[in-house]
């Protein structure tokens, strides 16, 4: 018999290969969105402390042309599944008064994967859809901060100076690079991290 994890897991997949989805890595599945993007949405799936289980679909996208670029200067090898360049909770989008859908039992599965797959295609495939290319990607963070209700799964500055690199913005990547990197390094701990090195690269790349 399959376990409830298996079976959920089976369901969901059905449903969103139906929606266009794509598996690319286990529990995450990527949508064309564009030449240049993907839409991207990660499955975390928890036991639950009162038995059952917790799923929390997060959604966002990739964009591969920051992707590459992070790739290149921070040598490590190009994955088309990870990192995405925006995340954020699916009920966070839903703006739900919870946070994860919960499962007791295989009859709670029918429900939960209809009710994901109706929030994924009337909010969370629109969400992925407003970010087709770079330009939009920049437009949006340079929007007041008021307006930026969204998570990022790369740090947003970062994502930020690559964008402004790629638009042949140079100087204004170079000063935000530079006042990013003052402002890691006078952390403790962060010499050598990965977003670190990478503004270093980028510094003396330019």
């Amino acid at each position: 018999m399959e376990s409830l994890r298996t079976e959920f897991t089976r369901e969901l997949h059905g449903a969103l290969a139906r929606l266009g989805f794509k598996q690319c890595q286990t529990q995450i599945y990527t949508l064309s969105v564009s030449a240049e993007t993907e839409g991207w949405l990660g499955i975390q799936i928890a036991d639950a402390k009162s038995g059952g289980l917790e799923i929390l679909p997060t959604v966002g996208f990739l964009n591969s042309r920051i992707a590459r670029f992070y790739s290149e200067l921070s040598s490590q090898r190009f994955d088309p599944c990870s990192p995405p360049t925006f995340t954020r909770p699916l009920a966070a989008l839903m703006r739900a008064e919870f946070s994860y859908w919960q499962l007791s039992g295989k009859r709670d599965i029918a429900p939960a994967v209809a009710d994901m797959c109706g929030a994924l295609s009337g909010i969370g495939i629109p969400y992925m859809r407003r970010f087709p290319t770079l330009e939009r990607v920049l437009r949006h963070l340079e929007m007041s901060s008021s307006d930026r209700s969204i998570g990022y799964a790369l740090d947003e500055n970062l994502v930020k100076v690559i964008a402004l690199q790629l638009s042949k913005r140079d100087p204004e990547a170079r000063v935000l690079a530079k006042a990013q990197l003052e402002t890691w390094l006078a952390a403790d701990g962060y010499e050598g991290h990965p977003t670190v090195e990478f503004y270093k690269a980028l510094l003396h790349l330019q």
